[in-house]
């Protein structure tokens, strides 16, 4: 009983013991469960506090950054040349998304600068293309571009040399009163053009000037209103203008020249129709001075279609062998009466090479004819006309004497063989020719006043020398004339010629 009791005893404080455990636990825990609870509280009322402070600062940089970004981004937007979608109210995401855009933009105007720098580069290449000089000038009269014909142009004019005029006033580049009333007239939005010469060291060159209102794009601004300067152009027609008046100068020449022999023809063939009991000797020397001025007339037309065959650009040339006697046999059958009528003699002198001479026959017969004419016709009587041939190089060929004018014909393609020439010398001991006259000699219809008025009487149609000018640079080569009043001339024909070898 009593050791029950005991057991009971220990059993009842073991459950105490227990009770008191769990509850000290229980304590326990509650006590370290409200602490957790209010550090938890205290954490979330302090991140809540820490995230409230940092969104306001964020705002507030964000608000900076918009403020420092913007103008910049807007300024970038204005160099560029578009529009950004910007404004006050755009947050971060939304600058970013515009600044996102400019590259792209970017991309689309380097694409166009190059594009304009290609068609910049173009214009250049064309305004170099082009022969005649180009002058570009802005609205407010400044060159913007000129090509290196405009330049040579200026050079001539200023007799220095121009290396470049771009951005200069052209009021500083065209000081001729003349062009710059061109150039105010197209600035006004008229086009303009007119003919003015050019003068300098006993040069002149006749311009026709052009000048075309440009607006900003470089169009023909001549029908709008908005322009922004002005396109010259300056084509020289000096050659232009030399070809017309030796044109209009050989047409009243012609018609002077035919109209004679056909007055004289006219009025002695009335006479002999009027007049029916003409004495014998009158009629004679009627029928005489109508077969003179015939055959007047006849030199005339037969010069003026080989000259028309020399200038012709069909004329081709056919090279073959030049036979010497047939020149000499052809020679002295053409100009025998005169040679009778006048004693002279013809001589030839000519190296053994020109038995090969290889060249056109035809055109160099022509030469011979006329040259050997002419000598005849104008050397004293009972002298000698000589003709020379020797072989010079190509260095011998001179030009400090009377030599033909050749600006409006093209040489023949003929090279020069050995670098050796033919050289023919036509020298007679007449009258000769005014130094004053020596440069015109080679003109169409122009004849030596004693050609007209000398004792011979003989007036030839005045286009022998200009026709053998032609018929020599066909050949490739040149003519050229030595003389001294009273004393004589001598006429050199410097040809290309197939010569052997020496």
């Amino acid at each position: 009983m009593f050791r029950s009791s005991s057991a009971f005893e220990q059993h009842h404080k073991a459950v105490i013991t227990s009770i008191c455990l769990i509850a000290l636990l229980a304590v326990i825990l509650s006590v370290v469960g409200t602490a957790v609870w209010l550090v938890l509280i205290f954490l979330s009322c302090t991140t809540f506090v820490s995230i409230r402070l940092l969104k306001k600062s964020l705002i507030r940089s964000e608000d900076a950054l918009l403020h420092n970004i913007t103008p910049a981004v807007e300024q970038t937007f204005h160099e560029l040349g578009t529009e950004g979608a910007i404004d006050r109210s755009t947050n971060v995401d939304g600058l970013s998304k515009v600044i996102r855009s400019i590259p792209p933009q970017v991309e689309r105007i380097v694409g166009s600068y190059h594009q304009d720098h290609a068609s910049v580069t173009r214009l250049n290449i064309m305004f170099e293309a082009i022969n005649e000089p180009i002058v570009a000038i802005d609205s407010s009269g400044i060159v913007t571009n000129a090509n290196e014909a405009a330049l040579a142009f200026l050079a001539f004019k200023s007799n220095r040399p121009v290396r470049s005029i771009v951005g200069m006033p052209i009021e500083n580049v065209l000081t001729k009163a003349d062009l710059l009333d061109v150039v105010a007239r197209a600035s006004t939005g008229t086009s303009s053009e007119r003919q003015i010469a050019f003068a300098r060291d006993n040069i002149t060159r006749l311009v026709h000037v052009r000048a075309v209102p440009l607006d900003a794009n470089g169009h023909d601004a001549s029908q709008r209103p908005s322009r922004s300067g002005v396109l010259l152009t300056m084509r020289d027609v000096t050659s232009l203008a030399s070809a017309n008046q030796v044109k209009t100068d050989f047409v009243a020449n012609a018609s002077h020249e035919l109209r004679t022999p056909i007055a004289t023809i006219q009025s002695a063939a009335e006479t002999l129709g009027s007049i029916e009991n003409l004495p014998p000797e009158t009629r004679a020397r009627m029928v005489n001075v109508i077969q003179a001025h015939a055959g007047r007339l006849e030199e005339i037309v037969r010069d003026l279609l080989d000259l028309s065959k020399l200038e012709s650009p069909q004329l081709r040339v056919a090279l073959g062998p030049f036979d010497l006697d047939e020149m000499r046999h052809r020679l002295h059958t053409l100009l025998e009466p005169r040679l009778l009528a006048r004693h002279i003699t013809l001589e030839y002198e000519f190296a053994p090479e020109f038995e090969s001479l290889h060249t056109d026959p035809m055109l160099l017969m022509l030469v011979m004819k006329n040259l050997v004419e002419n000598a005849v016709k104008f050397a004293h009587k009972e002298t000698a006309v000589r003709v020379v041939g020797h072989v010079g190089s190509k260095s011998d060929i001179t030009h400090d004497r009377v030599t033909e004018s050749m600006d409006n014909i093209a040489p023949a393609p003929i090279p020069y063989p050995n670098g050796r020439t033919a050289i023919i010398e036509v020298i007679d001991s007449g009258i000769g020719i005014p130094i004053d006259q020596q440069q015109r000699i080679f003109e169409r219809f122009y004849q030596v006043d004693s050609a007209r008025t000398g004792a011979t009487g003989d007036r030839g149609s005045g286009l022998g020398l200009a026709i053998v000018k032609h018929a020599v640079r066909t050949l490739g080569g040149r003519v050229r004339a030595e003389s001294v009043w009273k004393q004589g001339t001598r006429m050199i024909v410097e040809l290309p010629s197939a010569l052997p070898p020496a």
